[in-house]
């Protein structure tokens, strides 16, 4: 099973019950991350991950807002599985931890925005 598949899989149920008022696929959007692939094949899968979700979602440390539903918080979750992947096949344990850093932020971004949460949502 992929690092942090369970942490993924909450963060994708919180995704998905967000609130209705939250606007679905806006056409200004700017979340969907989107990896480079010779960044990538250069400099390994985390610093390639690292680039675009800072890029879409902005730095973590500052707090991060879901502010759109739909197509941008899909493309969210498979590029983190993505890298999960990567990682997982490389063994490196130690990006693994920092993804994880982003899933927190984004499962914490996500209950601010009024995702529905209960008790088998805890991570």
């Amino acid at each position: 099973m992929l690092p942090y598949k369970v942490e993924c899989d909450t963060l994708e149920t919180l995704f998905n019950t967000l609130p209705s008022s939250i606007p679905i696929d806006p056409p200004n959007s700017s979340l969907s991350p989107q990896i480079n692939a010779v960044f990538a094949s250069e400099e390994g899968p985390w610093p390639a991950f690292n680039k675009a979700m800072h890029s879409s979602w902005g730095n973590k440390y500052k707090g991060l807002k879901v502010t759109e539903c739909g197509d941008a918080l899909r493309s969210t979750i498979a590029t983190i599985c993505w890298v999960l992947k990567e990682i997982e096949a490389g063994k490196d344990t130690g990006s693994a931890e920092l993804v994880k850093l982003w899933i927190d932020a984004l499962v914490d971004a996500a209950k601010a925005a009024g995702a529905a949460t209960g008790q088998y949502l805890t991570i």
